[in-house]
């Protein structure tokens, strides 16, 4: 699995380019030109300040790229954006957002050999559509035995073999075993925890009880239904910050 980012990629739509895009798939005239009009007359400048405080502005640029981050029609924009890049491709390509990866075999040459190509395919695609990606940010997760552990690279460059990285969430390892994604929930959960602890003085188990839900336990379930513990000793882990929050209720010891 090759994890890809793009860079900067929200502010490098080219709006002449996305015109095109959503032509393509077949939006009425109306509101393909409200859609433009949105995007496009929108101006940039710089604010400075001076010694005394007071503002200082440069002179004002039209802003020919970028999607307005913040608006409801931002990732619908960007998905049309780059939706194509999967028709370019012979291997698996998932899309979220500025999140991709490519998703192949990897047990024989004719395998490892068909994810460079399509690498070299998507270098091509985004050069057409002016996008590049972030190549110190891209990495390499080999899954399975069988798997041979060929170097890929991009734009000329080697991505780097990572055995876990943080996708959509969830900590991804090279084992599936989600080991590492139990262990940093449980540290982030028992840190709120503690904050919580410090700084509230009641154990009412009303206000512990909601203060837990709000608070704590969301940390615990994030990405959980992906990672669902594979070993005892991560479910163990899990368990034992909800232990150590029933002992501040008074009366639960």
């Amino acid at each position: 699995m090759i994890l890809l980012d793009f860079s900067k990629v929200f502010d490098k739509v080219c709006h002449g380019r996305l015109e095109l895009k959503l032509q393509s798939i077949g939006l009425e005239e109306k509101i393909l030109k409200w859609i433009l009009d949105f995007l496009r007359n929108r101006v940039q400048h710089v604010r400075l300040f001076d010694e005394d405080g007071n503002p200082i502005l440069s002179s004002s640029q039209n802003v020919i790229s970028g999607v307005p981050q913040g608006s409801v029609l931002v990732h619908t924009m960007f998905n049309i954006f780059i939706n194509d890049a999967l028709l370019a491709l012979k291997s698996r390509m998932t899309l979220y957002a500025d999140d991709s990866k490519v998703i192949g075999p990897a047990s024989t040459l004719e395998d490892t050999s068909q994810l460079q190509n399509d690498l070299d395919l998507l270098s091509v695609w985004a050069k057409s559509w002016l996008l590049t990606f972030n190549v110190s940010q891209c990495h390499v997760l080999h899954f399975g035995h069988r798997n041979i552990n060929t170097t890929y690279s991009l734009y000329g460059q080697l991505l780097s073999p990572v055995l876990e990285e943080r996708d959509l969430g969830s900590i991804v390892d090279n084992d599936l075993k989600f080991s590492s994604h139990a262990k940093k929930a449980a540290a982030s959960a028992n840190s709120s925890l503690g904050l919580k602890k410090r700084t509230i003085s009641s154990r009412s188990p009303k206000i512990l009880s909601l203060l837990y839900k709000g608070l704590v336990r969301p940390r615990l379930e994030t990405g959980m239904v992906l990672a669902s513990p594979f070993f005892k000793k991560d479910a163990k882990i899990l368990e034992d910050v909800q232990k150590r929050a029933t002992k501040m209720v008074s009366g639960l010891h």
